[in-house]
Order: structure tokens, then C-alpha cells, then sequence
């Protein structure tokens, strides 16, 4: 199940980067099928190349934050209504995430990381990111957290919760949108 789990987190990324660079010469929609069926085609018969699993061992463990973000990009190109996230929130996020790397890769005295061992924490978590859903009109958090959840709790994929809605990736990514903001 891991893998199958895995296969196709790898196919909605692969298809964002595709639709990225066809975006660049085709309209919008086709762009968009282009890198679905692209991510897709790519994954069903290149998975066990090396340069997939390259892929795979560089973003593992992906989670679900990733794709579902990716996701919501593509759901907001054809047209569904998505808040974006303010500036001040990806500044905060930032703020908390940033520490949090550092306390895991051993830079703090303090680890975080381990508290997504354990379900009471976790529950607690996953609460609270849904309360914050709720306060700030982003459901995407909690969905990201109550799918990251349900795959914890039916032990599909990593061990520990933050591995499932949490990735290094978000800080250059969150940067990315942050300077994008600034400059346009």
C-alpha cells in the first residue's frame, strides 16, 4: 500500500513540474492535461527507473502536504474558488516551521519531531490545525491534517505525523511565493 501510496504522490508531483514548463507554451487547460497525463504515463511505466527513485529517495517521505497543495493549484487553474494564504501567514509558518527544523536536525536542544510518535499529541495537533482551518477560512489545513492523520493512524507511510503534513521543501517553496508577492 506504501508504495501504491507513494506511486501516486510521485505522479501529481511529477505532473505539476510538467504542467509548469508546458505552461510556458500552451494555454492554461491544456497545459494542466498535458502535465496530468504526462505525471501519470511517467509514473505507470518509468516507476522503478533510476531517476524516479532518485526522485522518490530525495522527497521521501513525501506526505500528503505536498500533493495536496499541488492539488489545490490545479483545482484553482480551472476555475475553484481558493483563499490564497496571506502574507502574514506564510511569514508565521515560516516562523514555526524554520525552528522546528532546527530542533529536529539537532541544532535546538529541544526536539519536536518526537511528539509525532505519540496519538495524544497528535490528536491534539491535527485539532487545533482544524480549529485554525476554521478561524482563517482555509480548509486546505485541515484536510492536510486529517488526511496526514488517517494515513499515521493506518501506518501508510512514515511513522511519525509531521512526516505526512510537514516537508523541508516548503521553506524555498514558501520563499518562492513570498518574493513572487514582492516583486508582482
Amino acid at each position: 500500500m506504501n508504495e501504491r501510496v507513494t506511486s501516486v504522490f510521485l505522479a501529481i508531483l511529477l505532473g505539476w513540474v510538467i504542467w509548469g514548463i508546458a505552461s510556458l507554451m500552451l494555454p492554461g487547460i491544456a497545459a494542466l492535461i498535458v502535465g496530468i497525463v504526462a505525471g501519470g504515463l511517467l509514473v505507470r511505466f518509468l516507476r522503478h527507473s533510476i531517476a524516479l527513485r532518485g526522485i522518490v529517495a530525495v522527497l521521501d517521505p513525501m506526505g500528503v502536504v505536498l500533493p495536496i497543495l499541488i492539488l489545490r493549484q490545479a483545482f484553482g487553474a480551472i476555475g475553484l474558488p481558493f483563499q490564497p494564504f496571506g502574507a502574514a501567514e506564510l511569514l508565521g509558518f515560516l516562523a514555526l516551521y524554520i525552528p522546528f527544523l532546527a530542533a529536529s536536525f539537532g541544532v535546538l536542544p529541544i526536539d519536536f519531531y518526537r511528539v509525532g510518535y505519540r496519538p495524544l499529541p497528535v490528536a491534539l495537533i491535527v485539532l487545533a490545525l482544524c480549529l485554525c482551518a476554521a478561524l482563517t477560512g482555509h480548509w486546505i489545513i485541515a484536510l492536510i491534517a486529517v488526511v496526514g492523520q488517517a494515513l499515521w493512524v493506518f501506518k501508510i507511510g512514515s511513522s511519525n505525523y509531521f512526516d505526512h503534513v510537514l516537508h523541508a521543501t516548503l521553506v524555498p517553496l514558501t520563499i518562492v511565493v513570498l518574493m513572487a508577492r514582492m516583486l508582482g
